[in-house]
């Protein structure tokens, strides 16, 4: 009896794993709207153009849609969190770099609107240092408002 019943349970395996495909129609009912179907229109009055074929589901997507074990789950959750760590930290390293440019900034930025005697550095090696004048300063001021516009968030 238990020979028999095989025949009868592998069927349905087999039903399952034949790749199938379904013709597809187009055409116009009697009001002038287009139809697609995977059926032929009614009636023999009715002319259907192929549109074509629709292919089956591959055989094994049953396969891929199986469940992952519980090992292949976690390395996949400690892989995620690897790359959220990773995003992180070079976001808080970005916002450092930024922190650090802004608070320059804001010092040269105190330092330009002081009165004080400016020098800067040159590359001549006699006269190493130059003093700043009114048009430079200018200058300088609005290069560090846009470094501060840039990095003071």
């Amino acid at each position: 009896m238990k020979t028999r019943l095989i025949p009868f349970l592998l069927l349905p395996l087999l039903l399952v794993a034949m790749p199938t495909q379904a013709q597809v129609y187009k055409w116009k009912d009697a009001q002038g709207r287009t139809i697609i179907s995977d059926s032929p229109p009614p009636g023999p009055r009715q002319t259907a153009r192929p549109v074509g074929r629709v292919p089956a589901a591959p055989a094994d997507a049953a396969a891929a849609n199986q469940p992952r074990s519980l090992a292949e789950q976690e390395e996949e959750f400690r892989q995620r969190r690897q790359e959220a760590n990773a995003k992180a930290e070079k976001e808080r390293l970005a916002a450092a770099e930024r922190q650090k440019k802004c608070n320059h900034a804001q010092r040269n930025q105190t330092m330009l609107r002081s009165r004080r005697s400016l020098q800067e550095s040159t590359t001549n090696t006699e006269h190493p240092w130059q003093s700043i004048d009114a048009e430079r300063r200018k200058q300088l001021r609005e290069m560090t408002q846009r470094e501060i516009q840039q990095n003071c968030r």
